[in-house]
């Protein structure tokens, strides 16, 4: 992009979104579901969207929902 990238935790991405959306930014994914595994090993439901805000600079954001214990 030639510009910084943020990528935040968030307690509730898909508030972000809809937040950002008022405001006027565009939307690059709307929120999405997915898993990732941790360092620990264990996998990690998570929710992530990702937008440009007003002064044009792109933003992940993701929200971990759960973490899952093996077995």
């Amino acid at each position: 992009f030639g510009a910084p990238i943020f990528v935040v935790a968030s307690g509730d991405a898909r508030g972000a979104t809809e937040r950002a959306r008022r405001l006027g930014s565009l939307i690059h994914c709307e929120p999405s579901e997915w898993t990732v595994t941790g360092a620990d090993g264990r996998p990690k439901d998570m929710i992530g969207c990702s937008f440009w805000d007003l002064d044009g600079y792109f933003f992940e954001v993701n929200e971990v929902v759960g973490v899952r214990v093996p077995g």
